[in-house]
């Protein structure tokens, strides 16, 4: 599947975006090839690619791990940073809970900034595991929300 296959939403003028995989579908290694990801080797270098690709197995299992039942998938969720603090990251973010929670589906994401932590876990977000990419790499954490009825 490819980024094409999400629900992309965007606010302010594409200053704010969240992307989300519905149930059933997956962003995988060959769907992210055919977003574009082909040229990243020759842009970042093979090892840094090779860093990349370890850490979307690790994520990848992980999410099998804790998310193998159909789930909407937060995949993206980016504020421009001079719109940080208004208010948009939550309201993307709201609107995909909202459709999660009519469903009756769970939600899933990963975030590699701690100080998203507390926003998730206001909507009712859970850790569900920590794990470090590499030797001494960046922290990831993966975490999980049930439907509210």
């Amino acid at each position: 599947q490819s980024l094409r296959d999400g629900h992309v939403t965007q606010t302010d003028k594409g200053k704010g975006i969240s992307i989300w995989m519905p149930p059933g579908r997956s962003l995988s290694v060959w769907g992210m090839i055919m977003s574009g990801l082909l040229t990243m080797p020759f842009r970042i270098g093979l090892r840094s690619f090779g860093k990349f690709m370890m850490a979307v197995r690790m994520g990848e299992r992980i999410h099998k791990k804790y998310a193998s039942e159909p789930h909407w998938y937060l995949l993206i969720l980016a504020v421009d940073p001079e719109q940080q603090g208004k208010g948009r990251g939550t309201d993307l973010l709201k609107e995909g809970l909202d459709r999660a929670d009519r469903e009756g589906c769970p939600c899933y994401l990963e975030t590699s900034n701690r100080r998203n932590l507390s926003l998730y876990e206001r909507y009712n977000f859970v850790v569900v595991e920590k794990m470090i990419i590499g030797k001494g790499g960046p922290s990831v954490w993966a975490m999980r929300r049930e439907p509210v009825s």
